[in-house]
């Protein structure tokens, strides 16, 4: 399992920012840094092939991809800079490698393909667009879930939309 660190109060605006890392936590409960140097670890995802990891990173505004070795050590890693959209958040992976991220700042949810070339976007009816998921019989719906909505009265919501691409299969734990 991976999971990114926190090393500073993100929602206190006289905090100062201070990296954290991306973990990988063991069946037996011990971790191990992958890397650091993310100011805001947030979204995290791997590819189908799992060679790559996906992570957003909201306070810098931009996408991490970092390589693996088969191994799992860290390779080549790249960011894209995505302060012309917003600020990412929560992503997902779909089953072509290709990662959908949630994007803070009403530019809704922006898809990548594997090399970090936005190739797509998808409107969502709120400014505060925080995570996305994929889900259904055939992992063709994609949910979203928002902080606000263009109409006020809804509030954060829960929306559900169809794609034509399935979600990444689940990667398992491993024994």
């Amino acid at each position: 399992m991976y999971a990114g660190s926190l090393r500073f109060a993100v929602f206190d605006p006289s905090a100062n920012p201070m990296p954290g890392e991306l973990w990988r936590i063991e069946l037996d409960g011990s971790a191990a840094a992958v890397y650091d140097g993310i100011v805001h670890p947030n979204g995290v995802g791997l590819s189908p092939d799992e060679l790559t990891i996906y992570h957003s990173d909201t306070r810098s505004k931009r996408l991490v991809i970092h390589d693996l070795d088969r191994d799992g050590t860290p390779g080549t890693r790249r960011a894209v800079d995505l302060s012309s959209h917003g600020a990412p958040d929560g992503l997902a992976v779909d089953e072509h490698g290709a990662v959908w991220v949630a994007i803070l700042g009403g530019f809704g949810i922006a898809r990548f393909t594997p090399t970090g070339v936005l190739d797509s976007r998808l409107d969502v009816p709120s400014t505060l667009v925080t995570s996305v998921c994929f889900s259904g019989r055939d992992g063709h719906d994609l949910l979203v879930t928002t902080g606000d909505h263009e109409d006020p009265t809804l509030g954060g919501c829960l929306l559900r939309t169809r794609v034509d691409v399935a979600g990444a299969p689940v990667h398992p734990a491993r024994i």
